[in-house]
């Protein structure tokens, strides 16, 4: 009887918890490696569709408790072009459990983790893989860094830099240029609508967000085209704030909020199709998939990759590497092409 795990997901936050979580349920012995400690932080908008993220939540178990961290139901959105007013509309994507939300990932990406160890999950924090164990062409399973072998299908599930995409040479199936980056910041007493909804405002190739998140705080971002990061980044904050006071939906507001911390931003980056899986390994989420955040997708995108995984894998043993490549594509290319189409010109949309 096998004693180890049958699968190793490198990567512990929404990829590799829910890739985790959804091989537990179906009765598969799972290990997770995830280089950091948590409570860890990372940088992303961390908004998520109903039938995508919070579907999936709701699916392991944990809805309950993200909603319980404050961060409120998105049941409609606002949508403002130059400087119309915006008027409530439904939310995007919301599917049977009706709305979208925003919770920041130090946050959710340790709900996560700590509900796969409550399912019985190996979870092994601070161990990060540096090398692959092969046997005749396969992949059997990994070397982390203090030396020890975890035997097991590989999931590489870390991320844009993936370790385990570069070790296993995942070929990169389509490449787009970076097109645009991000500033967000956080910020308290945001005056919200009376109903309560995601706020975008689009104005000439820029879109600023708002996002109602957990512990009373409000995502509030800006895409911008890369030729403006090139000459603003030096400064995000200041940019930031002068850029929102350009969007007249949300100008007014922006000077009453009280911010909190720094402003972040996402550095441009390629987005790309890597090759999802091989003999022994597959790739899910940013691993696998990069677009734009401009759209949002990254975690839906994750949510309904380990789905995939976790359904090719259980389900058609004999095949899962050609089964999750056919339904990766099938599940989350649409994303994937929308921000690709798009991200030059964010005008285009409007079309």
């Amino acid at each position: 009887m096998r004693s180890g795990p049958d699968v190793v997901v490198v990567g512990g936050r929404i990829a590799g918890s829910l890739t985790a979580l959804r091989l537990a349920d179906r009765g598969v012995a799972v290990r997770v490696l995830e280089a950091r400690h948590f409570p860890s932080d990372t940088l992303s908008t961390h908004f998520f569709r109903g039938d995508g993220l919070v579907r999936s939540l709701a699916e392991v178990g944990v809805l309950d408790e993200v909603l319980a961290t404050g961060a409120p139901p998105l049941r409609c959105e606002y949508f403002a072009v130059d400087d119309e007013s915006a008027a409530p509309g439904p939310p995007q994507d919301p599917g049977e459990v009706g709305f979208c939300l925003s919770v920041r990932r130090i946050t959710l990406d340790s709900i996560l983790l700590r509900r796969c160890a409550e399912v019985g999950v190996d979870v092994r924090t601070g161990a990060r893989v540096v090398d692959l164990v092969r046997e005749q062409g396969h992949v059997m399973g990994v070397f982390d860094d203090s030396g020890e072998m975890h035997r097991g299908t590989v999931v590489g599930a870390d991320g844009r830099r993936s370790r385990v995409a570069a070790l296993v040479g995942a070929s990169t199936q389509e490449r787009h240029p970076a097109a645009r980056a991000m500033y967000y910041r956080y910020a308290r007493d945001w005056r919200s609508p009376e109903e309560v909804g995601a706020e975008f405002s689009l104005v000439g190739d820029e879109l600023a967000y708002v996002f109602p998140s957990d512990d009373d705080l409000f995502c509030i971002a800006i895409s911008i085209p890369l030729a403006d990061h090139e000459a603003h980044g030096d400064d995000p904050a200041g940019h930031l704030s002068r850029r929102l006071r350009e969007h007249a939906s949300l100008s007014q507001r922006i000077e009453s909020v009280t911010w909190c911390g720094k402003a972040f931003t996402g550095r441009p980056t390629d987005s790309y199709l890597r090759q999802p899986a091989g003999p022994g390994w597959a790739l899910v989420g940013d691993a696998g998939t990069g677009q734009d955040p401009f759209a949002g997708f990254g975690m839906d995108t994750a949510a309904r990759q380990a789905e995939a995984f976790a359904e090719s894998f259980v389900e058609r043993p004999a095949d899962w590497e050609a089964t999750y490549a056919h339904a990766r594509h099938e599940r989350t290319l649409g994303g994937y092409e929308i921000a690709t189409r798009f991200a030059p010109d964010l005008r285009a949309m409007l079309n």
